[in-house]
């Protein structure tokens, strides 16, 4: 993760300039740990509501016409180019998406995982695009699952199929289903099912689906199961991670607590040994914050200063690197954040 990364798309990850601390009682309903865990496993053949906003049930089941399988294939990849050669961004392309949902049809998506690998030819006329190694199978898979989030719930388990192969495409199928989930389609089953699917995964693959969980806006239990990995990463001396896991929680409530700013500036300045209590009440253990990376104490200062303009001592240190930095980049970023 670069160091700019997080600050280049404020859009996405937004952290709210609030000038008072919104604080959190420690009484809010949160979920015990048994409870995170109790879902053993995905939620494949969910009861699907009748309503849907993105596409009706008039749009979507419409009476096809029976046609051999190598028609349904034409059809299903004309449309998958559709989308790709129609693709600028996702939600510019999502009126092409609909119109492929139409032409494939509901009864018809089990089908479009199929098409992630191998099945889809570039064409003629995309002759000269898409040059680089790898790059067709990526647009292909990209298209693929667009159309099977522009079915909405019908779509869920389609992706929750997709999220647990062993490829980089599971990672894209799981970033959707929060995209749905924060639309509340099917947000318990996807969340209960995401959760499970991170048990096996490595850190740094947990690490990114949390921060896609962190879409879902005002979820108790994601937001408990940040908090779980939060204390995790903290007492394992893993700041880069802690500090991600901040943040990912700061965008899902849209709001930070007290003990969350204390964090960033400890992060941003201090280069010593701390108990763990200081910073999580409670906790024991030490935490080592003698080796943060520059990089890591410049993220966790900015964000502080989001947060909080008042405070000297971190004004001070975004200002000497604004104007000392041998960094030119960072001196450039600076000056557009230090107001």
């Amino acid at each position: 993760m670069g160091i700019f990364d997080f600050f280049k798309n404020k859009n996405n990850r937004n952290i709210d300039d609030e000038e008072e601390i919104e604080y959190i009682n420690d009484d809010d309903n949160y979920l015990n740990d048994d409870e995170i865990r109790k879902e053993e496993s995905v939620q494949y053949n969910f009861k699907i509501d009748e309503s849907f906003e993105e596409i009706s049930s008039k749009e979507v089941e419409q009476a096809f016409e029976e046609v051999s399988p190598e028609r349904l294939d034409y059809i299903i990849t004309e449309e998958i180019l559709k989308v790709i050669e129609n693709y600028r961004d996702f939600e510019s392309v999502q009126e092409t998406v609909n119109e492929a949902t139409r032409a494939i049809g509901v009864k018809n998506v089990e089908l479009l995982k199929d098409y992630l690998k191998g099945r889809v030819s570039k064409p003629q006329r995309m002759k000269m695009k898409y040059e680089e190694l790898g790059q067709w199978t990526k647009t292909v898979e990209n298209a693929v699952l667009t159309i099977i989030y522009g079915f909405g719930e019908y779509g869920v388990d389609e992706l929750l199929k997709i999220s647990v192969m062993p490829s980089e495409v599971s990672f894209k199928a799981i970033n959707l289903l929060c995209k749905l989930a924060a639309k509340d389609i099917e947000r318990q089953k996807i969340i209960d099912s995401i959760i499970y699917i991170m048990k096996p995964l490595r850190e740094d693959e947990i690490i990114r689906v949390l921060n896609f969980l962190s879409q879902i806006k005002n979820s108790v239990k994601v937001d408990r199961l940040l908090e779980l990995y939060f204390k995790k990463y903290l007492l394992e001396n893993n700041l880069e991670y802690a500090y991600d896991t901040v943040i990912d929680r700061i965008n899902l409530r849209g709001r930070y607590i007290e003990d969350e700013l204390i964090f960033f500036k400890i992060l941003a300045i201090y280069d010593g040994k701390l108990e763990a209590d200081l910073i999580i009440k409670g906790e024991k253990g030490i935490v080592d914050f003698t080796n943060v990376s520059d990089d890591i104490r410049v993220k966790a200062a900015v964000s502080y200063y989001s947060l909080n303009k008042e405070d000297e001592e971190i004004n001070y240190r975004l200002l000497y690197l604004k104007d000392n930095s041998l960094d030119l980049e960072l001196r450039k970023f600076l000056s557009t954040v230090i107001k």
